[in-house]
């Protein structure tokens, strides 16, 4: 049966994805390989693809303004980083940017750095 978040299908492949990532950890690598590793290691990347989701729903729901200039800042990074000289069309990558801006930003105050708290000081994405 698949698991639902607030309506979406839990994807297989990013459950996969998760135990891939979560298996080259050191922690699991360092794990002899058996039936109750792989299990437990299958149970812990469901519950992270889960835990990815969440936030990713709670980034797409945040209409607060993300601060331009640190949208133009990433924009720059990834056109120098990957030697873009040609004029294109970046509208879709500035959505990809806010909204990966909008997911940190969701992590970052479920940890407890709330813009209150730490407006501007060692998180950046929480200002404005």
């Amino acid at each position: 049966m698949p698991v639902i978040i607030n309506g979406e299908i839990l994807p297989k492949e990013l459950v996969r994805e998760e135990a891939q990532r979560l298996g080259e950890a050191p922690d699991w690598r360092n794990v002899p390989d058996s039936l109750e590793k792989r299990t437990h290691l299958q149970q812990a990347a469901e519950q992270f693809a889960i835990d990815r989701i969440l936030l990713r729903q709670v980034g797409e729901k945040d209409t607060r303004p993300m601060d331009p200039a640190l949208v133009e800042n990433e924009v720059q990074r990834l056109r120098t980083t990957n030697g873009c000289r040609v004029v294109f069309d970046d509208a879709p990558l500035r959505l990809q940017i806010e909204r990966d801006l909008r997911f940190r930003r969701a992590i970052q105050e479920r940890m407890g750095y709330g813009p209150a708290a730490h407006r501007g000081r060692h998180c950046p994405l929480l200002q404005g």
